[in-house]
């Protein structure tokens, strides 16, 4: 081959490899624009994904707490309470002074004895049922504490009541658990029973509200893989190994039958039943605490699975925060605060009357701190 050939081939090689390192690098440099951008979106996403939990973190916070600015707890003395009112906050009871808590957040939880979908519109004058469970959950957000306070659902108290066409019918006293009964089934019945409630407490500001019905309560329990407790009573008609004292992890509707059980099982009573729920509160709030601070998203997740058989006040930015607090709270020492009272034969029904000693040292207790 002639040199000058061999020379212009040479030339045309390299400048073959020339142009494919350009090429090469030109391909390299766009992938790294391409990279750049994916970095920028992604952290732009990040910035508001972190933007929003803040927000609703933020938002939440603040709703809550403006819900229970307010108002206060009226306690006044009556035939076997005497107190001093030093001013809306403070009180002097037994020679102590106490003051009212503002770091109080408070839910009320109810169950109510119907089925099926909450969020359909009931008609005025249709069956509403009643609220067979109600519990009082006291957070108190500055020493991260959990109480949860029982109400027992044949407690006498002043409840509003309405015909069946909706209209005010006035305030009588009767079992708290009809108080669901004049609403609509759905987010009227949960407020009328939540401002019964709150009566009942002395006009105690309640945050918010989360009504279940039956059909939530077998999802709700399935979704955490059940709950672990030692039966109180003979449930052999379900099960020939249900015996009173076997250790046994409520499943399906079995969790149902447990916690609603009342005439075939015990003793027949309201209180009977209300142990039952007490022994499963207390152990369900510790397996789903426990849960929350490993998943914060189980809030929302639970909130989603039950969203047809529940109604609520609590919005989604309210539920963030508190799923955020939640893992912070304990649940050490005494969780569930009982009412006292007894139960007596009424007409027609049962009646529970409070003791108010107890039930007033039991609001300054939990909703205030003692001051020198």
């Amino acid at each position: 081959m002639e040199p000058q050939i061999e020379l212009e081939k040479v030339r045309q090689d390299e400048g073959k490899g020339v142009n494919y390192a350009r090429r090469k690098s030109k391909k390299r440099k766009k992938k790294q624009r391409v990279l750049k951008k994916v970095v920028i979106v992604l952290a732009v996403l990040l910035i508001l994904l972190v933007g929003i939990c803040v927000y609703l973190f933020v938002s939440g916070q603040s709703k809550l707490n403006k819900k229970g600015q307010e108002s206060r707890p009226q306690l006044q003395s009556t035939e076997d309470v005497t107190v001093d009112i030093l001013d809306e906050d403070t009180i002097k009871y037994n020679g102590k002074k106490y003051k009212y808590n503002k770091d109080m957040i408070n839910l009320l939880f109810l169950g109510t004895d119907t089925s099926g979908s909450m969020i359909q519109d009931n008609e005025e004058g249709a069956d509403a049922g009643q609220a067979d469970t109600l519990i009082l959950m006291a957070l108190d957000n500055k020493a991260k504490k959990v109480s949860l306070i029982p109400i027992n659902r044949d407690t006498m108290t002043d409840i509003e009541t309405y015909d069946i066409y909706g209209k005010y019918a006035g305030t009588q006293k009767e079992q708290i658990a009809l108080s669901y009964a004049y609403g609509d089934g759905g987010k009227k019945s949960a407020e009328l029973t939540k401002k019964a409630v709150s009566n009942l407490f002395y006009g105690l500001p309640i945050q918010g509200y989360f009504a279940i019905n039956t059909s939530a309560i077998t999802v709700l329990n399935d979704l955490i893989g059940g709950v672990e407790v030692t039966l109180l009573d003979d449930f052999t008609f379900v099960d020939p190994a249900y015996t009173k004292g076997a250790q046994v992890r409520l499943r399906g509707e079995f969790a149902e039958t447990y916690l609603r059980g009342r005439m075939d099982v015990g003793d027949g009573t309201n209180t009977d039943r209300m142990e039952r729920q007490q022994q499963y509160l207390t152990a369900l709030a510790s397996q789903m605490l426990g849960a929350v601070k490993k998943d914060l998203t189980l809030p929302v997740s639970i909130y989603r699975t039950i969203t047809d058989y529940m109604v609520t006040d609590i919005s989604a930015d309210e539920i963030s925060y508190l799923a955020t607090q939640a893992a912070g709270y304990s649940i050490d020492g005494e969780l569930i605060r009982k009412i006292g009272g007894e139960s007596v034969d009424g007409e027609p029904f049962m009646e529970f009357h409070t003791d108010e000693k107890s039930f007033y040292e039991l609001i300054l207790d939990v909703f205030y701190n003692e001051v020198s």
